[in-house]
């Protein structure tokens, strides 16, 4: 579901569409309650066990989830782009679980877990939308877990310059924008030397073509019928 509400135009988006008149209402009211916040590159959207106090909808832009262990190794356990939802763990726990970083600018909107932690009690069939979408982010972790972690380097490089182009367009798009070697190494649970010698592999045979530079930043043509073929293995 998806409605708009206050100034900033601020449109948030939900699972499904509530029956009742009231918890419409209560969206919009929502909305116009959110704050529009701007990010830079690599800046700190929320801090790993903080106590949560807010929750963040993605409008524009990427943003990288990081787990770091006791010994201190951060892996990056999530991406998320325009229409995620960052933080709604925290309406059932405390504390947050994860770092979240942007990684490159980001637009979101801030909400406070206090006021839809109420949606309990004033409107819990839209409090239920919002835990439905929580344990949605929590199946899409699952699957990230077998795409990126299981296989050859070669295969998980692969799906996730897939994984990349879906998010940046759409399946169907031959272009992708890649993240750097660090950061790609961090979601594949493999070495950043590992993943820019299968870069370089892919370039040399054509699967991977440098297109333009805008900004600093390269896009690139893949071709997605020999990186599926690859992501298979």
């Amino acid at each position: 579901m998806r409605l708009e509400g206050g100034r900033a135009g601020t449109t948030l988006a939900l699972p499904q569409q509530p029956t009742k008149g009231t918890d419409r209402i209560a969206l919009r009211a929502m909305a116009r309650s959110a704050r529009r916040c701007w990010y830079p590159p690599r800046s700190v959207i929320i801090t790993q066990g903080d106590t949560a106090h807010s929750a963040f909808f993605i409008r524009r832009g990427l943003v990288k989830l990081i787990a770091t262990r006791p010994e201190g190794r951060e892996r990056i356990v999530r991406l998320l782009g325009r229409g995620g939802w960052i933080g709604l763990g925290g309406l059932l726990n405390p504390m947050t679980e994860h770092a979240a970083i942007a990684v490159g600018p980001v637009e979101a909107y801030r909400l406070s877990l206090t006021r839809l932690r109420r949606l309990k009690q004033t409107h819990p069939d839209l409090y239920c939308r919002l835990t439905e979408t929580w344990y949605e982010c929590l199946q899409d972790a699952d699957l990230w877990l077998t795409q990126f972690c299981c296989g050859p380097v070669r295969a998980r490089v692969a799906r996730l310059v897939n994984f990349l182009a879906c998010m940046h367009g759409s399946e169907r798009s031959s272009e992708v924008e890649l993240l750097t070697c660090d950061e790609m190494a961090g979601i594949l649970a493999v070495t950043p030397e590992s993943v820019s010698r299968t870069l370089a592999q892919f370039k040399r045979s054509g699967i991977l073509s440098a297109e333009r530079s805008r900004s600093h930043v390269v896009r690139y043509r893949r071709d997605a019928l020999a990186l599926q073929a690859l992501a298979n293995d």
